[in-house]
């Protein structure tokens, strides 16, 4: 279910500008924790897209869109304008970031860490794909993959944010 990898050279300057300047209505990136990523698309539903909003609220994950739907930025906008507005998350547009991680079904999650190696930048990351929530994901990660100490860190530190989210979600 998770798979494992590390994908070569992208340097981790420039991995960090791209997702801090195409997220800027999203939790920001500081580097720690590592980027936890959620590639979507129009075509999961409003109802897909709101909730994996407001568990990126929640865990502090960016929604990552491949393109403008119809090509149009003010189609993108009034398509989700609704849900920025009942998860306070917005969405960041980046095809680059959909080809780096070789992104072919949404909703797929990643969870990210540049590291050096001995010729380049390379980043590992766990990755799942799936109609899960993102606790589910986190968990799975924590228990098996190559990013385990980061993914329980994430854990520990919005577990109680989380159900304050939650409950006021509910309400």
């Amino acid at each position: 279910m998770t798979s494992l990898v590390a994908c070569p050279v992208l340097q981790e300057e420039a991995f960090r500008h791209s997702l801090q300047a195409n997220a800027a209505e999203s939790t920001s990136i500081s580097g720690t924790p590592p980027p936890l990523l959620i590639f979507v698309s129009f075509s999961l539903g409003q109802k897909a897209l709101l909730n994996l909003a407001r568990d990126a609220k929640v865990w502090g994950g960016v929604l990552v869109l491949r393109g403008f739907k119809d090509g149009s930025h003010k189609k993108t906008a009034l398509a989700l304008e609704e849900i920025i507005a009942k998860s306070g998350v917005g969405f960041s547009v980046d095809p680059e970031l959909f080809s780096l991680f070789n992104i072919t079904s949404v909703p797929t999650f990643v969870l990210a860490k540049p590291f050096p190696s001995q010729s380049a930048q390379t980043l590992l990351h766990d990755r799942m794909s799936g109609h899960v929530s993102l606790s589910y994901v986190l968990e799975t990660f924590a228990k098996q993959g190559d990013l385990k100490t980061e993914a329980k860190a994430l854990l520990k530190e919005n577990s109680s944010k989380k159900w304050t989210l939650q409950r006021d979600v509910t309400r």
